[in-house]
This record gives structure tokens, C-alpha cells and sequence, in this order.
């Protein structure tokens, strides 16, 4: 999973931003450039910008968003420095009542409705949908 150094990502036609270690998430337009939209509440597990080389072993590091209507998936790491424990999760925000459910990235995301094949969304269309590339093989 990268960690990349700053979020970019389109929810619909909204453009939204945030950097990494930052826990604000805003909203780019071409009026009000950055605009604060959401607040990330990692509450222990917040891992502040000026701590940002320390290691912190159940720290959350955000690492990827994909937004649509109804949903925001992202990604986020944990042992960040340390190769042979760091895990990387999966986090679907439910935006119509709150809920977060959280699996780690390994186990894929699995459609419940009908059972098809376990994806690893890496794209969200503008209408809402995720997809993944699958290895035909």
C-alpha cells in the first residue's frame, strides 16, 4: 500500500484533500480554495504531524480514500516502520448513519449480495461505483 505524501480524490464532482498526519479533510474549489468538509476522529490512535518519525505502534495512518454517494472507503496502515508487523486495512464509512466497519486489506471486500469474487476497490466511477483490476490467470 503506498503511503504517498498528500490525498487527492473526487467524491462526485467535488474534488477533496488532505495531507497526510493532518486530520482535516477539505474540499478544493476553484472559489474557496481549501475549505474544511470533515474531521478524521482517530482518537488514540491519532498520530500528530510533529511525531511524524516516531514510532508509534498503534498509530493509524491514513493512506488512500475512494468517495462515493453514500460511501467513503479508505485505507490505513498500522506499524508504519516496522515492515514485519505494519498492516494495512480496509474502512467503509457508512455517510447515512456513521458507521465505520473495518477489515484487514488481505481478506478483500466480498459482495454479500450475490457472493461474487472478493474485490480490492482501487477506483470509484463518478457515479458511485468501485471496481478492481482482476488477474485473469
Amino acid at each position: 500500500m503506498p503511503y504517498g505524501n498528500i490525498n487527492f480524490w473526487h467524491g462526485g464532482k467535488e474534488l477533496y484533500f488532505k495531507q497526510p498526519y493532518n486530520d482535516t479533510i477539505y474540499r478544493v474549489s476553484p472559489k474557496v480554495e481549501l475549505q474544511p468538509v470533515r474531521l478524521l476522529d482517530l482518537g488514540a490512535y491519532e498520530w500528530p504531524f510533529d511525531e511524524r518519525f516516531e514510532e508509534k505502534k498503534d498509530a493509524i495512518y491514513p493512506a488512500s480514500f475512494l468517495e462515493s454517494k453514500d460511501i467513503i472507503l479508505f485505507r490505513f496502515i498500522t506499524n508504519v516502520y516496522d515492515e514485519e508487523k505494519h498492516l494495512t486495512y480496509n474502512a467503509l464509512y457508512r455517510k447515512a448513519d456513521g458507521i465505520v466497519k473495518v477489515s484487514p486489506f488481505k481478506e478483500k471486500i466480498i459482495d454479500d449480495r450475490n457472493g461474487f469474487l472478493p474485490l480490492q476497490p482501487l477506483f470509484v466511477s463518478p457515479e458511485g461505483e468501485y471496481a478492481d483490476i482482476l488477474s485473469g490467470g
